[in-house]
């Protein structure tokens, strides 16, 4: 028994430090192309070490990717998580970014946002340095994004862990609310100009979380993802919810109800109005990795008898 033993142990062993072996000498993908949401080629070679981030978005989910090490430069807006503001400073979008420091940061790899001006991307591909472009409208988009930076830093095992996650909790808030009435929701995103308002129109990330908290965007027939609703327009829709961003500008709900012919609307009426300060839009707004937060929170103030 023994002489049979000690052989097929070896041998076991032999193969399996065989197959470690060969798993450990398999040659890494030396590129990986891809196609980012500006419906740009983009090939990054390797595994970046060095990365610049252009918008807080894509800093919450480098950070959430584990990348906190690889992250060499962020912007100015980029305060989430806190160690964000440790990293250095490549400026605001507005008016631009400072193009010196991004190369003087030597990136392998740069992620912009959708509202990066549109030469960045043209700057530094003259440089030599990649640069992907993210714009999510939708919390699957974002949940896409956050797979393809997985997949481009190697990442991709703990991409998969998070988005499970968030999938899940979005489905959570979907059943929950899936045979429930469905309300007219106003989303204010603006009011310098109380007559005439920004709200958030169709193909936007508000108008997206808004259906899956189970609401309908009164804006969905506006002319662009944020526009300007005239009082006549908001009257006649008569939302059952208000969620009025601009909260974080100084506007009060006193100062929505004291505006002219809102006590006729549903929302006024039956007090449902909550206000988003800074921390809220930052869940609802951004399009990273807390979004799935952001769809649970709106859906509490859409169905607040059902959370």
């Amino acid at each position: 028994m023994s002489r049979f033993f000690k052989p097929v142990s070896v041998l076991l062993l032999f193969c399996l430090v065989l197959g470690l072996a060969c798993k450990e000498a398999a040659p890494k993908p030396s590129a990986v192309s891809l196609t980012d949401d500006l419906g740009r080629t983009v090939t990054v070679k390797g595994v970046p070490k060095r990365i610049v981030s252009l918008a807080p978005s894509n800093t919450e989910i480098l950070f959430a990717l584990g990348l906190d090490n690889e992250i060499v430069g962020v912007t100015d807006f980029c305060d989430y998580p806190p160690a964000a503001k440790e990293k250095q400073s490549v400026g605001a979008p507005f008016p631009e970014f400072s193009l010196e420091k991004i190369v003087a940061l030597n990136p392998d790899l740069t992620v912009a946002f959708g509202y990066t001006l549109p030469d960045i991307a043209s700057k530094l591909e003259a440089q030599r340095i990649p640069i992907i472009v993210l714009g999510a409208k939708t919390v699957d988009g974002v949940i896409a994004n956050i797979e393809l930076l997985g997949k481009v830093t190697g990442k991709e095992a703990k991409a998969k862990e998070l988005t499970s996650d968030m999938r899940k909790r979005v489905d959570a808030v979907i059943a929950k609310t899936k045979s429930a009435p469905t309300p007219g929701v106003y989303y204010e995103m603006d009011a310098t100009d109380p007559t005439k308002p920004w709200t958030a129109g169709p193909g936007s990330l508000i108008e997206d979380l808004i259906r899956l908290a189970g609401g309908e965007n009164i804006g969905a027939k506006g002319p662009s993802a944020a526009y300007q609703i005239s009082s006549e327009e908001l009257l006649k829709a008569n939302p059952q919810i208000i969620i009025f961003a601009s909260a974080q500008y100084g506007v009060s709900k006193a100062d929505l109800t004291k505006r002219t012919g809102w006590d006729s609307i549903a929302a006024v009426k039956k007090d449902a109005i909550y206000p988003v300060d800074t921390s809220l839009a930052d869940l609802i707004e951004v399009p990273g990795p807390r979004i799935a937060e952001g769809v649970e929170k709106m859906a509490r103030m859409i169905h607040p008898e059902l959370f």
